[in-house]
């Protein structure tokens, strides 16, 4: 929230880590056998660049760039180049990563891999951990990294004893773009349309560039009042007895009428000018970029290099939504308009200094800011008011949700070989070819939402006609609490640092490496929650309207005679802090031997510790900590909202290469691994939160543990002289004590689920992977390829075991995990370069959404079959005009659910629209 920020903030950074340390160590004290955490580090993974084709690039060309990369790794590996998703025409990296094989997309931000959700997933930034801004998630989403930064993306789904143990589908590697050896230089600018978007609703309040323009902010009277008035013996409060009380405390007696006049003047500074209405523009989206870099040499030896990029848009998208009632969808049900305007800010900012070829020292720096403004206008009608009934509810609501991530990350590669121990007279000795890399990584993840408004209207409904009248905002606890206002604040604080060692060693046939290393991760999550709401007397208030500000004008709300009044209300989503610490060290062997057998195994060991709590920040006296007293504490009982576990991680890789034999390469690969899925921050901590995605309130709990996962992969892989290639894997994870949300049976229209560790899951697949020259059909067949991959879960169950729910199916398919999955790319190269084209195909066969309980089936997300088209025009060569269209099959959004008679229900259906783009892009050479 945009103000009273400093009284938590001051100390936000330092405390919960200060908490996480304070309740660690009285658990070390309560039992004596805990081993103390090892201060390490993990090892950055190696990015083997490809270097970026600006202009003329074949698309072609980058496909069989990342499939060499990926028949050089040591694990199982896929990449997407930046010139693969220029293809594709995808602006986010969420939207990319479906293109990946296994991998589905969840809300248009999270990343299934091979049907796990995401928790079973990290992401990593150029190999560092970052926070996540969303508010209910660990997992950071991935729509927030425009395309226009990245280099390329790496999917990792082979566990290696160098990646964090916290692996179950796979691990994102976002690595952005390199700095460059020489000068760069581009501008770029883009427009364009939605088919459905025309016309989107709006309510008055600005921002700048995504940053809230101060419209929304709670007023100093309140914020003052919330730090000094309170009920005798009761928390910090704004209403008329508070008031009057703390009057009395300090000496300056006033009356009940006086100190409710008092709480009318505090309603009055919230802003209430908040009428929705109806506009329309014709370009729904623009966006303009531009960056330079360039390199300079200072003397022979040393060149220092740098890199700044600016990229901003905005967007605004309409759609149509209906939410169906199980039992009475024709009846029951909620019809609602949502418009978007979203505004999207990346700057970055880098600098290289090299010596030679062998040390590099590297600083990046990225600020990104999302912002989603959106406007609801619904209809609903319920049990009490049917469609048929002639009576009904409209609700008007806005949301103004700001996320920015801000990081700073530090990195040194150092190879010791002839030109450094040369200076020492060390060439000769066997640490030639020694590396060294490290990092540092210091990021801040925030999500303010100030002032989210919501206001109940009751309304007429003829049912011959369908004409809708006399829409009247509801006061007194009719159908509303008068109008409502939700602040919320979120701050996510993480730092992290490692190195890694590299040695090679030479005897005969063989080449042995010898890695190892370490890394530390300490993360802090604090969020805070105030809701207020405005309401007054209905029977007084007798004029008929739907306008926000007319019905809570200053005139109306200062009138004692309407009963209008400001309070606190209770939520259920109490503010609460997590914090966590990682501590880790590796070891890893790779035999390579004679460039045909390659063995690689490694253990990695982690202590992971965490504490979690909730708090009242209008508490005069309200501990946070748990009861720490070593002389109240019981070594065999654990400490409230304290986990602590250590282990050790092994993995084993191997991979067999065969020449000219059923093509130019063909490599088998098999892995073996253990590794560990943990819960999120906001899971660990007794408290609830909305999850914006399935709109259930979800109670987490600190007695949830991490599940155990055991990996087993095994992938054939060929390679062709024509640049033709086909992969094909198979994979098998066992996931014991699993973390599932499961549904508890609805109570009237609130949904509401548990976090829960239950029995088991299994999960087993095949993968199928290609990219095929067209060349065999003659000189026109030369100018098309197809790149594409195919995904089936042949085995995905999971087992709720002696789980406590009332679960409908103790044995079902895992959430949001899809059986088949399907991408496919047609593209196409001119001969001579100047025209470039691609149709991008992708679906996935129909998921659980949600867990069915108290005898109610599951509701399943229904298949959404994407056709998007890119066609790039090389103008000149620094010159280029592009033009993107998606969902060309116009599909949309829809989950059913069997009525237990048979039927599918359609509980929720989303209309997404067609969108157009037309982008310039001009490079300086």
């Amino acid at each position: 929230m945009k103000t009273n920020r400093k009284s938590l903030k001051a100390s936000r950074v330092a405390f919960p880590l200060s908490l996480l340390s304070v309740a660690i160590s009285a658990s070390v004290f309560a039992q004596t056998e805990a081993e103390q955490a090892r201060a390490v580090t993990e090892q950055i993974v190696e990015v083997q660049r490809v270097e970026r084709i600006q202009v003329l690039g074949r698309t072609r060309s980058a496909a069989e760039e990342t499939v060499l990369e990926r028949l050089e790794a040591d694990s199982v590996v896929d990449l997407l180049s930046a010139d693969q998703i220029a293809r594709v025409g995808d602006t986010n990296v969420a939207d990319s990563l479906r293109r990946v094989p296994g991998l589905t997309l969840v809300d248009g931000k999270f990343v299934y891999i091979r049907g796990l959700g995401e928790r079973y997933s990290s992401a990593t930034l150029n190999g560092a951990t970052v926070p996540s801004p969303d508010l209910t998630r660990n997992v950071i989403p991935l729509d927030i990294f425009p395309t226009a930064i990245v280099e390329s993306l790496s999917v990792q789904k082979g566990y290696s004893a160098n990646r964090g143990a916290a692996f179950g589908g796979g691990a994102i590697d976002i690595r952005t773009t390199s700095i460059p050896d020489g000068f760069v230089g581009y501008i770029g600018a883009s427009g364009g349309a939605n088919s459905i978007s025309d016309e989107y609703l709006d309510y008055p309040g600005g921002n700048d560039f995504g940053d809230e323009d101060g419209s929304r902010a709670l007023s100093s009277d309140i914020t003052n009042t919330l730090n000094t008035t309170f009920i005798n013996g009761g928390d910090f409060d704004l209403s008329a007895n508070a008031i009057q009380q703390t009057a009395a405390r300090n000496g300056s007696p006033i009356s009940l009428a006086q100190a409710e006049n008092l709480n009318r003047q505090l309603a009055t500074t919230i802003g209430r000018d908040l009428d929705v209405s109806l506009n329309d523009r014709s370009v729904q989206d623009w966006s303009f970029s531009g960056g330079i870099g360039d390199a300079i040499d200072i003397g022979t030896e040393w060149t220092l290099s740098g890199l700044a990029t600016f990229n901003y848009g905005e967007s605004i998208r309409t759609q149509e939504r209906i939410n169906r009632r199980l039992e009475e969808p024709e009846e029951e049900f909620i019809e609602q308009t949502k418009s978007t305007q979203n505004a999207s800010l990346t700057v970055t900012a880098g600098a290289a200094l090299k010596w030679g070829s062998e040390h590099t020292l590297e600083n990046k720096n990225f600020f990104i800011r999302n912002t989603d403004d959106e406007t609801f206008l619904s209809d609903e009608f319920n049990d009490t008011s049917g469609f048929s009934s002639g009576n009904g509810f409209r609700n008007f609501q806005g949301i103004f949700e700001q996320r920015e991530l801000e990081v700073y990350q530090f990195s040194g590669k150092h190879i010791f070989s002839d030109d450094t121990l040369g200076l020492v007279g060390w060439e000769d000795s066997f640490l030639n070819g020694l590396e060294l890399n490290w990092f540092f990584s210091d990021s801040t993840a925030t999500t303010e939402i100030p002032n989210s408004f919501s206001a109940v209207a009751v309304f007429d409904r003829d049912v011959d006609t369908g004409v809708i009248s006399n829409v009247n905002l509801a006061l007194g606890g009719i159908a509303s609490n008068g109008l409502q206002f939700e602040n919320l604040d979120l701050e996510d604080e993480l730092e992290s640092s490692g190195f890694d060692l590299k040695l090679p060693l030479y005897a005969g046939d063989f080449i042995i490496e010898l890695s190892g290393g370490g890394r530390v991760d300490k993360r802090a999550r604090i969020s805070n929650q105030l809701n207020f709401t405005i309401d007054g007397n209905s029977a007084n208030n007798t004029f008929v309207t739907d306008s926000i500000s007319q019905r809570f004008s200053d005139d109306n709300i200062l009138n004692p005679d309407l009963g209008f009044e400001i309070a606190l209300e209770n939520t259920d989503f109490g503010p609460s802090l997590a914090a966590t610490q990682v501590d880790a060290a590796y070891g890893q062997v790779d035999i390579d031997w004679n460039g045909k057998f390659y063995l690689v195994a490694g253990l990695r060991y982690e202590d992971y510790r965490q504490v979690s709590a909730i708090f009242n920040p209008l508490a005069l006296n309200s501990p946070v900590l748990p009861d720490l007293d070593p002389a109240t504490l019981n070594a065999d009982e654990p400490l409230p909202g304290v986990f602590q576990d250590d282990d050790f991680y092994p993995s084993v890789s191997l991979k067999y290469s065969f020449d000219d034999v059923i093509g130019d390469t063909w490599n088998l690969r098999l892995g073996w691994s253990e590794t560990v899925v943990r819960p999120d921050l906001r899971e660990i901590v007794d408290t609830s939160y909305r999850d914006p995605v399935t709109d259930f309130i979800i109670s987490g709990s600190s007695d949830v543990t991490p599940s155990e996962i055991t990996n087993l992969d095994f992938r054939s892989e060929w390679y062709f002289d024509n640049s033709n290639s086909l992969t094909v894997s198979l994979f098998h994870k066992d996931i014991v004590n699993p973390i599932e949300i499961l549904a508890e049976t609805a109570q009237g229209n609130e949904l509401r689920a548990n976090v829960l560790n239950v029995g088991e899951a299994e999960v087993a697949g095949v993968e199928v992977e290609w990219l095929l020259n067209l060349d065999f059909l003659g000189d026109l067949g030369t100018l098309f390829f197809i790149q594409g991959n195919y995904t089936n879960l042949f085995t995905n169950e999971i087992d709720l075991g002696d789980a406590i729910s009332d679960a409908t199916n103790r044995q079902r398919q895992l959430t949001q995990a899809s059986d088949n999955v399907v991408n496919f790319v047609l593209g196409f190269d001119s001969d001579h370069g100047k025209h470039s084209a691609g149709l991008a195909f992708n679906t996935f066969s129909e998921r659980v959404f949600i867990s069915g309980a108290g005898g109610f089936a599951d509701s399943f997300e229904q298949p959404f079959d994407s056709l998007d088209f890119t066609y790039t025009y090389f103008i000149t060569e620094q010159l280029q005009l592009k033009f993107k269209a998606r969902n060309l099959l116009d599909d949309f959004n829809e989950i059913t659910q069997d009525n237990g008679e048979g039927v599918d229900v359609v509980r929720f259906q989303q209309d997404v629209g067609q969108s157009y783009s037309l982008s310039l892009r001009y490079q300086f050479y």
